[in-house]
């Protein structure tokens, strides 16, 4: 899991805590300068093949987190990365400025990755079809060009 904020650390903590709370967790959970922000992700040095998809949705609820944990979890037949982003803020108001950014109703942004190293493509696909179907009814669109 990866967390990220803004605010200060003692807001951070706050908002961590309830996730700690959940079990057992071992986390690294730590401030860092802006410049090391990419290490959150802990991407692999080398080029890596994925297959991913992802939709924009107006909301995230506990029963939808509980359905995608179950597909995506230790028992999937795939191997998953699930990233939900929290959107909103500056991106969900209407610009000074007219442009093409779409779905600003959207609350958050779904995405699911398999390494294809690790992972067959069709099956990967079909995975991700039912991963992304938990959001039917909340679906706003997707997300293009992610990096």
């Amino acid at each position: 899991m990866r967390i990220v904020t803004t605010a200060g650390p003692a807001v951070a903590e706050a908002l961590v805590a309830p996730l700690r709370a959940l079990g057992p967790v071992s986390d690294g959970v730590a401030e860092m300068p802006y410049t090391e922000c990419g290490a959150v992700y802990n991407d692999p040095p080398h080029p890596h093949a994925y297959l991913g998809d992802n939709v924009l949705v107006r909301d995230f609820d506990g029963e939808q987190a509980a359905a995608v944990t179950r597909l995506t979890g230790p028992g999937s037949p795939v191997p998953c990365v699930l990233d939900v982003r929290h959107l909103g803020g500056a991106l969900g108001r209407p610009p000074a400025v007219p442009n093409a950014v779409g779905h600003r109703a959207a609350g958050y942004l779904v995405r699911v990755l398999s390494p294809l190293a690790l992972a067959d493509a069709g099956e990967a696909a079909a995975l991700h079809r039912k991963v992304l179907d938990v959001f039917a009814r909340e679906r706003l669109g997707r997300a293009q060009n992610l990096v």
